[in-house]
């Protein structure tokens, strides 16, 4: 159990997205809801006015690179976790942000309470790294290697996001 609400800020370019992870965690005595950005620059002004627990952070952020995003947090607010939160899900991608310092890579297609519970897993100073009914916590880098995992492109961001905001209306969240 974490001590104290867990200070929770997204980063994501999709509005709906967003949205609903607010209305999700907004009003659940575990979490305090700091609010969603859409670059670098919300995300950094944010962080120093109120440092957060997690960052859920997308891959897709235009004119960004999560990737740089993740260390430069790192440095500027090293007990920020990161967690990536993506419609992209590859082995590339998960070790490309555990390089970079992220504490978790998941799906937005997973269910809502998995991401939740790896909210806090990750606040509590766990590793998730994982895919629909396949979320483990790691041990140090490489420990457990993970299969290549294949995900069918997507025209959108917006496809992408659809199970995630799916996932959040079956727990009754509107959008």
């Amino acid at each position: 159990m974490h001590p104290h609400p867990i200070k929770v800020l997204c980063v994501e370019d999709n509005a709906l997205v967003g949205g609903a992870m607010g209305r999700k965690l907004h009003g659940n005595p575990d979490f305090q809801w700091l609010g969603w950005v859409s670059s670098s620059a919300e995300l950094f002004q944010k962080v120093a006015e109120t440092p957060p627990d997690v960052v859920c952070m997308d891959l897709d952020i235009p004119g960004e690179n999560a990737f740089d995003m993740i260390e430069q947090l790192r440095t500027r607010s090293p007990q920020t976790r990161v967690m990536i939160l993506s419609g992209h899900f590859s082995q590339k991608l998960i070790d490309d942000a555990e390089m970079a310092g992220a504490w978790g890579y998941l799906s937005k297609a997973e269910e809502s309470r998995l991401i939740i519970d790896s909210i806090k897993r990750i606040a509590s100073g766990g590793m998730v790294f994982g895919r629909t009914s396949d979320v483990a916590k790691r041990a140090p880098l490489n420990a457990r290697p993970m299969p290549e995992i294949k995900t069918p492109p997507a025209t959108s961001a917006a496809k992408r996001s659809f199970p995630f905001l799916r996932f959040f209306r079956k727990s009754g969240i509107e959008q």
